[in-house]
């Protein structure tokens, strides 16, 4: 569930200070309702609207959960840890790249993109974005 947003690979879990489990029970757990909720969008049937919010929505409790590994984890390495807001849709470029940062409402769009993915970044909420999937060339 961790990558470097300086070469985008994986990290594993193991390079890190434990949790507060003492483990990664709780990172693990986050991490497969994550991929159930990205499943379930990527499959576009059943619960794809609901499951479609869980991973777009800074507001949604898979997200908040997200965000307070993110700071814990912070805390444990000393290095900021960014969680990643999935987007489905947008009107148009022109109006995507205005969007703003959904927690702070700060410009956050990259001119260049990080690692051809992301989009948008917010040094001050720790959150990137893509590039809404319907317009993402």
């Amino acid at each position: 569930p961790v990558r470097c947003l300086d070469c985008f690979n994986p990290v594993p879990l193991y390079k890190f200070p434990t949790m507060p489990s003492e483990e990664y029970n709780e990172l693990i757990s986050w991490q497969s309702d994550y991929q159930a909720c990205d499943g379930l969008q990527m499959n576009c049937s059943t619960l794809e609207k609901v499951a479609t919010r869980q991973i777009s929505d800074v507001q949604s409790s898979l997200s908040k959960s997200g965000r307070e590994h993110c700071q814990t984890l912070e805390k444990l390495v000393g290095r900021p840890f960014f969680y990643y807001l999935y987007r489905a849709q947008a009107r148009n470029l022109l109006a995507e790249k205005k969007h703003l940062c959904p927690s702070c409402k700060n410009p956050w769009y990259l001119e260049t993109a990080l690692h051809s993915l992301v989009h948008f970044k917010c040094d001050h909420c720790h959150l990137v974005a893509n590039l809404a999937w319907d317009i993402h060339k």
